[in-house]
C-alpha cells in the first residue's frame, strides 16, 4: 500500500458495502457542531440521525446494498465479544438480516450462534436504527445500544452506554458519483458494557454467565461492491482501561481514484480525547504471506500535519482467513474473477505522539491493540 492521504473486527465484513439520496441524507444530517477537546468540531447527531438505511425499502435498492450495525467488547477477566447485524443484498441475499453474537472467554470454548431473516420476515422503523428478528432485537441510540439476543444454543442480553457523542469522520464517508457512496458513523467510541450471557444444559438450569467490560459500537452503510470500493483495509481497535484507540482506513479501486481514506478516534470514558477525521496512512514493513500470495503489512504509520505522528507494529499473528473459503468450487471460481479476499489479525502495540501550540513536548499515548489487514484484490 503506498503512503496515502484521507479516510472498521477480526475481518470487516465483505458484505458491509439506495440511492443519492441517501448519502447526501447521510451526510448532510446534525442539527449543530460538537466542539471536541482537541479543538476539532463535529456534526452533533441525534437518534433520527442514525436511523437504518433499511428502514426505506426505495433507500435501500441496488443489487450491491448493504448496512451493519456492530459492536466490540473487552471483557473482565480477558474475553472478548462481537455482535454483528448485516443486513444485504449482496449476492442475492435480497434484503436479509442476519444476526451473529460471538464470545471468547478464558478457559472455554469459543460460543457463537446467529439469527437470519430473510427480507420480510424481520422489521425495522423507520426514524430508528434498530431490527427485530424473530425473538431478538438489536438497537442503538446516541449514547446508548441494546441487544437481545435468542437462540438455541445461547442467550445474550446487553446493554451498552456512553457520555460521548457519535461521530460520522470525513475519512469514514464518501460520495463516488453516480448515487454511489459510502458512510461510517461511531455511534458510541467507548461505551461501559453490562450484561448476561445465558448458555443451555440439558435438565438443568442454564449456565449465567455476568458481563461487564468495555466496547465500541458503529454503523456502516454503503451501495457499492466491495471489489469495486476498495483494494485494501485496515482497522485497528486498541480497548484499554485507560482509553480506546479506533483506527479504519481503506484503499479505494484504482476507478475511484486510489487513493487511501483514514480516521482515528481516541476516546476516554469522559471525552473524545483526540479526533482525526481525515488521516494520512502509509502501511510498511511488508512481510509476504505464502498461502494467500499477498504482502502484509505489519506496521502502520499514523499522520495528521504536525498535530499527530503514531505507529501502529504487529507484534503476533492471531488469525489467518480465506473470506472464500466456505463457497463452492463453482462459485470460488466465480468470485475469484472478481476479487480473492484474505483478512489477517493480529495482537499489536501503538504509539502516539501528540503536539499542541501551549506545549513544548509532545503528549505520548500507547497502548495493545487488535490489528485487522484485509486484501480484496
Amino acid at each position: 500500500m503506498a503512503p496515502m492521504k484521507g479516510p472498521s473486527s477480526f475481518r470487516p465484513s465483505i458484505m458491509m458495502l439506495a440511492s443519492f439520496a441517501v448519502a447526501v441524507a447521510l451526510a448532510a444530517c446534525g442539527s449543530g457542531r460538537h466542539v471536541l477537546p482537541d479543538g476539532r468540531t463535529a456534526d452533533e447527531l441525534a437518534d433520527r440521525d442514525l436511523a437504518m438505511v433499511s428502514a426505506t425499502p426505495a433507500r435501500a435498492e441496488g443489487s450491491a446494498f448493504s448496512e451493519q450495525l456492530t459492536f466490540r467488547l473487552e471483557l473482565e477477566g480477558g474475553g472478548r465479544g462481537y455482535v454483528r447485524l448485516l443486513v444485504s443484498n449482496l449476492a442475492g441475499a435480497n434484503g436479509r438480516a442476519d444476526l451473529r453474537v460471538s464470545f471468547d472467554l478464558p478457559d472455554r470454548p469459543s460460543l457463537g450462534a446467529s439469527v437470519r431473516k430473510p427480507r420480510g420476515q424481520w422489521s425495522t422503523a423507520a426514524g430508528q436504527l434498530e431490527a427485530v428478528l424473530g425473538d431478538s432485537t438489536i438497537s442503538a441510540r446516541v449514547g446508548e445500544a441494546e441487544l437481545k439476543f435468542r437462540h438455541a444454543k445461547l442467550e445474550v442480553d446487553l446493554e451498552l452506554e456512553s457520555a460521548l457523542p457519535a461521530l460520522r469522520p470525513e475519512g469514514g464517508r464518501a460520495d463516488f458519483g453516480q448515487g454511489r457512496y459510502y458512510v461510517t458513523t461511531l455511534i458510541a467510541p467507548r461505551a461501559k458494557v453490562t450484561g448476561t450471557l445465558r448458555i443451555p444444559r440439558e435438565g438443568q438450569d442454564p449456565e449465567e454467565i455476568e458481563l461487564e467490560g468495555l466496547g465500541f459500537v458503529e454503523h456502516r452503510a454503503g451501495n457499492v461492491a466491495p471489489y469495486l470500493m476498495a483494494k485494501r483495509w485496515i482497522n485497528v481497535n486498541g480497548i484499554g482501561a485507560e482509553g480506546s484507540l479506533l483506527v479504519s482506513a481503506f484503499e479505494r479501486a484504482e476507478s475511484l481514484g486510489g487513493k487511501v481514506q483514514g480516521w482515528l478516534v481516541y476516546a476516554t470514558d469522559e471525552r473524545v480525547e483526540v479526533y482525526e477525521p481525515d488521516l494520512d496512512v502509509r502501511a510498511d514493513g511488508f512481510q509476504a504471506d505464502a498461502e494467500s500470495g499477498y504482502q502484509i503489512p505489519l506496521k502502520v504509520q499514523l499522520a495528521s500535519g504536525d498535530a499527530l505522528t503514531g505507529i501502529v507494529k504487529a507484534d503476533a499473528l492471531e488469525g489467518r482467513l480465506d473470506d472464500l473459503r466456505s463457497l463452492s468450487k463453482l462459485e470460488r471460481a466465480i468470485v475469484e474473477r472478481l476479487m480473492r479476499p484474505w483478512t489477517f489479525l493480529y495482537r499489536a502495540r501503538y504509539l502516539l505522539k501528540l503536539r499542541t501550540a501551549d506545549s513544548p513536548e509532545p503528549r505520548t499515548l500507547a497502548g495493545d491493540a487488535t490489528y485487522s489487514f484485509q486484501q480484496l484484490k
